[in-house]
């Protein structure tokens, strides 16, 4: 968790964590009826065992000291709000049965205890109770509606010690349609009206792949429409280590897919609109949300976040204009830049990036040669609605496709960036943008131009091999075969006790044999697979000994830091553009004594800036 909580910190992710679960999954509510010997699931909420053991939990949680940011939970910001339980109810999915006693009493006297003692010991988070939203009215045998699962969202919701309300919406789990989905989410939404208070449609989720597209443009329209404060689908999913996706639950949204882009689009959407959302104050006042009743407790100094965004999706971008897309091809031309954002059409467009407390702000462009240059304008916000013009730094940095690099250093207050694209060719898809840098650190190390590979008689420019005095680094990797491509998984391990920054790994391989078939190294791309750290760039092959064809490819951490006693773990492909047939690992020096296991290596040099702190090279 200390993990978790400090990577998407770097990544300007907000958590709600829930502190214990209704169901058996992880043990849950019966594994505490269980240590103390009770009958039914719903004695987790009145017996004083159980409620001083739950206590004890969330106090050990909110005091804990995070070992990578040297932050107490209780005073992280990256914790948007605790969450009492996910899915509180009467009954749980384990061995231990519902009483004949318990009702939605139960559990609001138990929330209104929990949310008290949270509130108590930590005045700097928000918190939520986590139940799906079932209501209690008379008159209805609807067991959504009836309060027969012990859950009274209304009545919990204006609960003075929760600061906003949640509700889950799963239709066909439910014995639903669709379209009372929308009913469903426009009745909490009018609650949360009502009352003063914010409303997160927390999970949801449709299980006909065919119209789960459409049924979700529609749900989150009237998330929109209604004012909603956010929404959470369950479940996006990715890949594995194996490279296989992850199993689908019925549910899974995967990327790339129209399900995601219509998620995308709509939360770009609710970003303009609300710029920071759900952004209340924790309180002790229902009828305050958003105006903090003490002055919190001065968190410990928080680490800087510094992102990378690569541009192979819109996920980093919070708003922009609507005829954006993403170009594939032509790689050799742009520095290896497997993606970069360009326009779709000749217009003026546009796309904003945030960040709290903006200091730095770099992009790196790509310009067609053949046309007068058009220079990107930037403009900075504090609210994401009334934005000042900019004037940055401009590097050229040369190739192919010209490369331009904008700085900005955006004045204090800033929260958002907006980058407009020039006007001026007679061509969409000039110029284009390759990556974009972000950081609220008050300074950020100059980054290094995209490597071009160099000609054969001209080696390229090497890091000096005069070893400094080397942190506790070191690499594992592990080698597969497909055909003739080969993939690469690389772990970084920084053994020490301080964090590090400015961290490249080095993988040599030998090109001889394309040079024999009459190719070159332009002909060969890197394919980032996976990323568990989510802040490594890969370039293409560069050049290190011309005359006996060996040569690198850089697995780049930038300024990000890497946490004391921590790993990441990197998965690439390298492999030729085109007949495939002429690739040979086995004379690559970095695979050297590898195969499918993690294996430590010297191969794989480690640079700390530009010093060789481990490994050995050709």
């Amino acid at each position: 968790l200390d993990y978790v909580i400090y990577a998407a910190g770097r990544r300007g992710i907000k958590l709600i964590i829930p502190l214990v679960n209704n169901w058996r999954q992880f043990g849950g509510i019966d594994q505490y009826v269980t240590w103390y010997g009770l009958t039914y699931h719903d004695e987790f909420y009145t017996d004083p065992r159980t409620r001083q053991a739950y206590r004890a939990w969330v106090l050990h949680l909110l005091n804990r000291t995070n070992i990578y940011t040297g932050v107490q939970y209780k005073n992280d910001p990256t914790i948007m709000a605790w969450e009492l339980a996910n899915e509180p109810r009467c009954k749980g999915s384990g061995a231990r049965p519902r009483s004949p006693n318990c009702n939605s009493t139960t559990l609001l006297n138990w929330v209104q205890e929990m949310s008290g003692f949270i509130k108590q010991n930590d005045p700097n988070h928000l918190v939520s109770v986590g139940d799906e939203g079932f209501f209690n009215q008379t008159g209805t045998w609807d067991w959504v509606y009836n309060g027969s699962e012990g859950i009274d969202f209304a009545a919990l919701i204006q609960i003075p010690t929760v600061d906003f309300g949640t509700f889950h919406l799963y239709p066909t789990h439910w014995g639903k349609t669709d379209s009372w989905g929308t009913q469903w989410i426009q009745e909490h939404l009018a609650v949360g009206a009502h009352v003063g208070k914010p409303v997160i449609l927390e999970e949801f989720g449709w299980s006909d792949r065919a119209t789960r597209d459409s049924v979700y443009q529609t749900w989150l329209d009237a998330v929109y429409r209604g004012q909603g404060a956010g929404d959470n689908v369950w479940m996006f999913a990715g890949h594995q280590d194996d490279d296989t996706l992850f199993p689908d639950d019925g549910l899974t949204v995967y990327y790339p897919s129209s399900v995601a882009s219509t998620i995308s689009a709509h939360a770009a959407q609710m970003a303009v609109t609300c710029g920071q959302c759900l952004t209340p104050t924790a309180t002790n006042s229902p009828t305050a949300v958003t105006t903090p009743t003490s002055t919190p407790t001065p968190a410990p100094t928080e680490a800087p976040v510094s992102l990378v965004d690569e541009l192979n999706d819109f996920s980093q971008i919070v708003a922009r204009s609507t005829s954006l897309g993403f170009d594939d091809t032509n790689v050799g031309f742009f520095h290896g830049d497997p993606f970069r954002l360009t326009r779709k059409t000749r217009t003026v467009e546009w796309a904003v990036w945030h960040l709290n407390d903006l200091r730095q702000f770099a992009v790196v462009t790509y310009h067609w040669p053949y046309e007068a240059r058009g220079d990107f304008t930037f403009y900075v916000s504090s609210d994401n609605v009334t934005f000042t013009p900019i004037t940055p730094s401009i590097q050229d940095l040369g190739g192919d496709w010209i490369q331009v690099e904008y700085r900005l250093s955006p004045p204090p207050g800033t929260n958002y960036v907006k980058v407009e694209f020039p006007n001026s060719s007679a061509y969409r898809w000039n110029p284009q943008i390759g990556s974009v840098r972000y950081s609220n650190a008050t300074a950020v190390s100059e980054p290094t131009a995209t490597a071009t590979v160099a000609p054969t008689n001209t080696p390229a420019a090497t890091p000096t091999s005069t070893a400094a005095p080397p942190p506790s680094l070191h690499v594992e990797a592990a080698l597969k075969l497909s055909g003739q491509k080969t993939q690469t998984k690389v772990r970084l391990y920084n053994d020490s006790l301080q964090a590090q920054t400015d961290l490249r790994v080095r993988v040599f391989v030998n090109l001889s044999e394309l040079y024999a078939a009459g190719f070159t190294a332009t002909d060969v791309v890197t394919e980032k697979l996976g990323d568990e750290c989510g802040r490594v760039s890969i370039g293409p092959p560069s050049n290190w000994k011309a005359a006996q064809f060996i040569y690198y490819v850089d697995l780049d951490w930038g300024a990000s830091m890497f946490p004391p006693n921590s790993s990441c773990e990197v998965r690439f492909r390298i492999r030729p553009v085109a007949s495939e047939s002429v690739w040979d690992a086995t004379n690559d020096d970095s695979y050297q004594g590898l195969d499918g296991s993690f294996r430590k290596t010297e191969r794989m040099p480690v640079y700390q800036q530009d010093l060789r702190v481990y490994g050995v090279e050709p």
